[in-house]
């Protein structure tokens, strides 16, 4: 039988003030703006007391949308911490009741929050992926969504959207290009239906239900998204030239996405699918029909790669220590270096010339993902403090994610290495 959860008087529900305004604001651009349209389960019409919700995350746009599909109800959601450095920011998601959390590492302070507000009966919003897609498909999730759920015994409600990634590519230096996002918010388990279900049972079903592909949506839907400059900065995701394989040699403009190396080149149109563009024949090659079968092409290549005993690649890279707070200490300069196993930081010229310089090892199967910004920089915590590299050129954190992705388990691919579905 489910043992009730002791309330905290310390709780703090959402300012109700601030998240009327803000829901109407994000009413009023997801409607008239984007376009989105949500299918409701009836049974969430009248459903009380504590609640997680679980979404996809293709982008930015995806907490308003799960706002909207929860009306008349305020939701505690769960945050990257590094929103909050930013002083606006931050005073906006600590009225909001909003939870920090340290992306790819264990908190037990936000666990901690995230079960005081299910003591309250609150609405509890999670990304169980942790990121926003790469590429417009799913992200690898771990098992503390699916056991916190087995151990609440809270009913759990899902938010799909799908066409939200089309809107908003994560890669996308022009922002977003309106179209049309759908979301379907449904329940997934009333809390008899946890009753004795195994914790791998729990995450396979989490899996299923977050499921998308916002190009396999594209397909059958045919939207255009407006965009006066659709590729613009597609080569921090798609970075390998499929006619010469030459890594980080991808450069995007306006429309087109060409290899510096050989010339090869593609377009995008307004519905984000690609077009082979190469004026030599000799340039041809099989075109991928969109960045996701890039991207899975480039996972797989990377793959082929760790698997060379003499695989090694390096990149000059800063690095900064993230103090608690977000304060940014500048730690020097150094080299990274990938090889079949691991990235190692070798700091070379330390801030301060009487500091040693850093010396950091990160195992790719250490971890499902790192906090990071295309093109520029990524973050990564290691046994309790938190570093932030930028690699030279800023193109290779795409390659060094890969080979993260590609070193463990990915949704996408199958044990051969191959594309699913």
């Amino acid at each position: 039988m489910k043992k009730p959860l002791k309330k905290n008087a310390s709780y703090n529900p959402p300012a109700g003030w601030l998240y009327t305004i803000l829901y109407g604001v994000a009413w009023l651009l997801c409607t008239v703006l984007f376009g989105v349209g949500i299918r409701r389960d009836p049974r969430l019409k009248n459903l009380r007391g504590p609640l997680i919700v679980l979404g996809n995350h293709p982008s930015y746009l995806d907490p308003l949308i799960m706002a909207m599909a929860f009306r008349g109800r305020r939701l505690h959601f769960l945050v990257a911490d590094y929103f909050f450095r930013k002083p606006l920011f931050n005073w906006i998601l600590t009225r909001l009741a909003t939870i920090p959390k340290t992306q790819f590492h264990t908190d037990m302070q936000a666990t901690r929050r995230m079960l005081q507000v299910l003591r309250h009966d609150g609405i509890l919003a999670i990304y169980p992926e942790g990121q926003r897609s790469l590429d417009g498909g799913p992200c690898a999730i771990d098992d503390a969504i699916a056991k916190m759920i087995g151990k609440t015994r809270c009913p759990v409600a899902v938010v799909n959207i799908k066409g939200a990634y089309l809107t908003w590519p994560r890669w996308s230096r022009r922002g977003f290009r309106p179209g049309r996002i759908d979301a379907h918010a449904f329940l997934l388990y009333e809390a008899a239906d946890l009753d004795k279900l195994p914790v791998d049972q729990i995450k396979q079903e989490i899996e299923k239900a977050l499921h998308f592909n916002d190009y396999r949506w594209q397909k059958n839907h045919q939207v255009a998204f407006r965009s006066r400059a659709p590729a613009e900065g597609l080569q921090n995701l798609c970075h390998q030239c499929p006619s010469c394989l030459s890594l980080l040699a991808m450069r995007s403009q306006n429309a087109g996405l060409t290899c510096s190396r050989c010339g090869y080149s593609v377009e995008m149109d307004t519905r984000g699918f690609l077009h082979e563009k190469s004026p030599n024949p000799a340039k041809h090659v099989f075109s991928f029909s969109d960045p996701w079968h890039w991207h899975q092409w480039q996972l797989r290549e990377v793959r082929k790669m760790l698997a060379d005993d003499n695989f090694h690649l390096e990149f000059p890279a800063t690095v900064d220590l993230i103090e608690q707070g977000g304060h940014a200490t500048g730690a020097g300069r150094g080299v990274l270096r990938l090889s079949t196993d691991q990235m190692v930081f070798v700091g070379q010229e330390p801030v301060d010339p009487a500091n040693v310089p850093l010396s950091i090892q990160l195992p790719y199967q250490s971890r499902i993902g790192l906090s990071f910004a295309f093109g520029f920089q990524f973050e990564v915590a290691v046994r309790g403090q938190t570093y932030r590299f930028r690699p030279e050129p800023g193109q290779a954190v795409i390659l060094i994610i890969d080979a993260i992705l590609a070193a463990g388990k990915h949704p996408e691919l199958d044990k051969d290495g191959r594309q699913n579905g």
